[in-house]
């Protein structure tokens, strides 16, 4: 009877040390599938991260290439509107000419475009002047470059050279 009480009690011992492996097993399973829906949530969240940062940069992409389309039609637009201007003048001088008979006085000189002012003004922030460009701006009276008038660019582009 003794090996029959020692047998079971060392089946008692060996059940709980089996429920206590059983419990941890649980324990571990459950801390492992926790870590791993966490990881799958990560992994879901860089990738939506990823496929938005991939959306923006193409949506840039997009809106660059619209801008450049704009910038061309509008140059197209500024040289025909500057030819027809220019044969409209000459048309004018010529007749005023004809009539006064006097030489045709040469047309005003080519005022620089928002662009190489732009361009210029751009140059100097780059080389660190950002203060003085933006200070030189607001000393036209304006809050951005295109707030200046187009025949106030000479003095501009001279300002900026002193810069």
């Amino acid at each position: 009877m003794t090996t029959q009480v020692k047998q079971q009690g060392v089946n008692k011992d060996m059940q709980e040390e089996m429920v206590g492996v059983l419990t941890a097993i649980s324990i571990v399973s459950k801390r492992l599938a926790n870590r791993l829906s966490q990881l799958d949530e990560r992994n879901e969240k860089k990738e939506k991260k990823q496929m938005s940062k991939t959306k923006l940069a193409l949506d840039v992409v997009t809106d660059l290439r619209n801008l450049a389309g704009s910038i061309e039609t509008l140059v197209f637009a500024l040289e025909s509107n500057q030819t027809d201007s220019a044969a409209s003048v000459e048309k004018e001088q010529s007749k005023k000419n004809k009539e006064s008979n006097k030489p045709a006085q040469p047309a005003k000189a080519k005022l620089p475009s928002l662009e190489d002012v732009r361009a210029k003004l751009a140059a100097l922030s780059q080389d660190g002047k950002q203060v003085q460009v933006k200070e030189l701006i607001t000393g036209f009276g304006a809050k951005k470059l295109s707030d200046i008038p187009v025949e106030r660019y000479p003095e501009l582009l001279e300002e900026a050279d002193k810069l």
